[in-house]
């Protein structure tokens, strides 16, 4: 009994994956933790999901609504994750036609200006193009605009675009753009607090930096938060270092050779604090 149960549980899985789109399992596959999806067929990432004991849900629960979230990650960034579920891609497919195979996946930014009524022009700033299977990504902007608004979509080559998910417009959080930390304490309020627990006796501040170790390709040009670091010319590594901000910190690397660019965003969260002083009754 239990046995034809599990037969007919892995039949209907099987039916519901090959029911969906190659771009829906290969997001599907990235969830379940399967490698080296990119080049799978859409026989193959059905055998390696079913392989990979990962729950398939219902059709219902496969198809959840579409949905870009942005927010700002700091006075330079903005952080943004999405949903597009198969349909919305298909609509694509279809409204850009003979296009779709020249389509790229990019988010297109536009400045927005506010006033007291709310926001009332938009400039386009630049596309930044994705890789397909991404469902997150950071933008970096400029810490002086007011406001800004981001579509999710497909550019073909010419100018022709397909908006599948668009943000409303966000008005920059201005207390961001007075510390390059982010939300938290900053670094001089961290000083001030350690030396206010006892100037006379006893104070306690802390100090770090951030370290990175990288590999590229010998003879490759690379960057860590825009700034040039010099790539071993035998062994293609690269070391960077600076002072560790309280709070969050964005740090985008990019290594760059002839007409090929790879680029990655590490977020670290670091966050000191000072307690309150103590009587040990000593002394």
């Amino acid at each position: 009994m239990r046995d034809s149960q599990r037969l007919r549980s892995k039949t209907n899985q099987k039916t519901q994956l090959q029911a969906m789109t190659v771009l829906g399992l290969k997001r599907l596959a990235i969830d379940a933790g399967v490698a080296g999806v990119s080049g799978l067929r859409k026989d193959a990432l059905v055998e390696r999901i079913m392989q990979s004991g990962s729950e398939v849900a219902s059709s219902s629960d496969l198809e959840q609504d579409d949905c870009l979230k942005v927010s700002e990650a700091g006075p330079f960034w903005l952080s943004l994750e999405w949903k597009v579920t198969p349909r919305l891609v298909e609509r694509a497919s279809a409204a850009l036609g003979q296009d779709w195979h020249r389509a790229e996946k990019v988010l297109r930014l536009y400045r927005v200006d506010w006033d007291d009524s709310g926001p009332h022009a938009r400039e386009h700033v630049r596309d930044e193009t994705l890789p397909e299977e991404a469902t997150n990504w950071f933008l970096r902007i400029d810490g002086t605009s007011v406001g800004w608004k981001v579509e999710l979509g497909y550019l073909v080559p010419g100018g022709k675009f397909f908006s599948l998910l668009h943000s409303p417009d966000l008005e920059a959080d201005q207390g961001m753009r007075h510390q390059f930390s982010g939300p938290g304490t900053s670094g001089d309020e961290v000083v001030s607090r350690s030396q206010r627990i006892d100037s006379t006796e006893l104070s306690l501040h802390i100090e770090g930096d951030i370290a990175l170790n990288g590999k590229t390709l010998p003879g490759a040009e690379a960057s860590v938060d825009d700034d040039s670091v010099d790539v071993h010319a035998e062994t293609g590594q690269f070391h960077w270092q600076a002072p560790l901000h309280n709070g969050r910190v964005i740090i985008p690397v990019v290594a760059e050779v002839s007409n090929q660019r790879l680029r990655a965003v590490i977020s670290i969260e670091s966050t000191i604090h000072y307690l309150e002083p103590e009587k040990t009754g000593l002394g």
